[in-house]
């Protein structure tokens, strides 16, 4: 009687098997969860972070490798995070300059994974895998960055919309503009909060229990 998708994208796939009443709930957060997490950025570094599952890691981490491993280069307080897969250090991240400030993590609890995402002062959402997949997406992964006021850079596929509807973060495609906006946001801390601070004004907007109603009225519909 009923079916609810996250993103616009998968509502099209699920109607192409011929199922009519359809309805997009986008993905949100749960500002309770968020609410004892400390911001809590790294006072003897800047932390350039991305977080995400092995699925579509290598795919969209190996276009921006270039750009983030020059920025890292040419700003010695610069450290890079990387949260859920390990690997990628040793595949993309070898240059013996930026070794020591590329740190890896493996997939962690829901409670350390919030606290490692308040450490960061700039969060990476890249996406370049298939478009297909890329469009069911949802921006899920920029929301728990601004719930945290920080600043996201991101490709235009999966969350460009979000970013520029939000005034959050800057949206990226080439590897000239990941450098630009990346060394833009490294090299001054007041546009990053700012980016921050516009990104954490969007989040009134986007939190379940901001949203509640929306979800009631629509597990209501078929029974009306």
């Amino acid at each position: 009687d009923l079916v609810t998708v996250s993103t616009e994208s998968l509502r099209k796939t699920y109607r192409g098997w011929g199922i009519q009443n359809i309805v997009v709930l986008p993905n949100q957060e749960k500002e309770g969860e968020w609410r004892g997490v400390v911001r809590a950025p790294l006072l003897s570094r800047m932390v350039i972070g991305w977080a995400g599952g092995i699925s579509h890691a290598f795919t969209d981490i190996e276009p921006i490798v270039k750009p983030v491993t020059r920025v890292l280069k040419e700003n010695p307080q610069a450290h890079l995070h990387l949260i859920g897969v390990v690997e990628l250090k040793g595949k993309f991240f070898t240059d013996k300059d930026i070794q020591d400030r590329v740190f890896c993590e493996p997939w962690q609890g829901w409670e350390n994974y919030k606290e490692m995402i308040a450490e960061f002062d700039i969060s990476l959402a890249p996406s370049y895998a298939k478009k297909r997949f890329a469009m069911g997406k949802s921006d899920i992964r920029c929301l728990q960055s601004w719930i945290n006021g920080i600043p996201v850079l991101a490709s235009d596929l999966t969350y460009g919309e979000s970013v520029r509807r939000s005034q959050g973060g800057i949206v990226c495609q080439t590897e000239r503009e990941w450098y630009d906006a990346l060394t833009l946001l490294v090299t001054n801390p007041d546009l990053r909060r700012a980016y921050g601070k516009r990104g954490k004004q969007y989040m009134e907007f986007r939190t379940y229990e901001g949203n509640t109603e929306q979800w009631l009225q629509t597990y209501r519909s078929p029974l009306n």
